[in-house]
């Protein structure tokens, strides 16, 4: 879905589409908090130094984002 944050507009549809489905599995506000976390996380184990504040920030902000869009209806 990263692709698509130059596309909101599909970016948007998409992600409710998703979040949609998601919530048909039972997931809440609390498994979007830990997903984002350890997306990011995970992000920073793997790239090392390569990872660094601005990165993490930018990922976080995107994150974010589109677990937002999942849980708007």
């Amino acid at each position: 879905m990263a692709e698509l944050l130059d596309d909101l507009p599909s970016l948007e549809a998409r992600a409710r589409e998703l979040g949609a489905r998601h919530r048909g599995y039972g997931v809440e506000a609390i498994h979007h908090r830990v997903s984002r976390t350890a997306l990011v996380d995970t992000f920073a184990e793997v790239l090392g130094e390569g990872f660094g504040p601005e990165e993490q920030a930018a990922w976080t902000r995107a994150a974010s984002l589109i677990s937002e869009l999942m849980q708007a209806t």
